[in-house]
């Protein structure tokens, strides 16, 4: 109760900048609980009081941006990552994953973008991190893609694709999340890797920025199929 309690304060504040006790409690439940959990949410830093009216604290607007201002709920978001397609003499550095989700597959390395980063950032920390390899980065396109398991809705990723030319240093092969290699594209396809590798590898070398969407299917948490909902070109292809 106290956090559907939050939320309805939180979503008050949302839409009006400031408010009073009876205003926030309007008469619904006891007031003395209402209090409680109006103080609990000044000591946690959510809300403000001045001048006998309340307010979003900066804390509590980082909060409410991701509160939905008609119910007060929070619902879920995307997932936004980078993925980084790296290329050295007809090879591709490929990554082995041996953690959860999708132990096992193959890929190119990738990561979650973290709050304040810049998208190239992002991407050469996470190849810095997993690999130990520095390379000139790209941003080739933008894929928005759901993920269903059993018909079941499980993941939802929107992902930057990063292309990685003239890599630099020795490649560390064994890192706790998996094996990275070197392939040829020949020797990649025969791994057991994610639908979306082989488009990401064509798209990536067209040489035009994309953005598409894709739905991934899974039965019991094994990629059987794959569909491209559409794709959109932007400049010249690559001769």
């Amino acid at each position: 109760m106290s956090h559907e309690l939050r939320n309805k304060i939180l979503k008050e504040l949302i839409h009006h900048q400031k408010r009073s006790f009876n205003e926030l409690w309007n008469k619904e439940g006891e007031s003395n609980k209402f209090a409680y959990h109006l103080k609990s949410m000044e000591k946690d830093g959510l809300i403000e009081k001045k001048n006998e009216r309340y307010y979003l604290s900066s804390e509590g607007k980082k909060v409410a941006i991701f509160l939905d201002g008609e119910t007060g709920t929070r619902p879920q978001y995307p997932l936004v990552a980078m993925i980084i397609a790296v290329f050295k003499d007809e090879k591709i550095l490929t990554q082995k994953r041996l953690k959860e989700p999708f132990y096992g597959y193959s890929g190119l390395i990738g990561g979650k973008l973290t709050f304040g980063e810049e998208l190239l950032e992002c991407a050469a920390r996470e190849l810095k991190e997993e690999t130990s390899l520095t390379v000139d980065l790209e941003i080739a396109g933008i894929v928005n893609f759901h993920t269903y398991n059993d018909n079941e809705k499980t993941y939802h990723h929107i992902m930057f694709v990063v292309r990685g030319t003239n890599p630099k240093g020795k490649l560390k092969k064994n890192i706790r999340e998996g094996e990275n290699s070197w392939v040829t594209k020949e020797e990649f396809l025969t791994k057991k890797i994610f639908p979306n590798i082989p488009y990401f590898l064509k798209w990536v070398k067209d040489g035009r920025f994309f953005v598409a969407e894709m739905d991934r299917f899974q039965k019991n948490h094994e990629f059987k199929d794959i569909k491209l909902k559409n794709i959109t070109w932007y400049g010249p292809k690559n001769l």
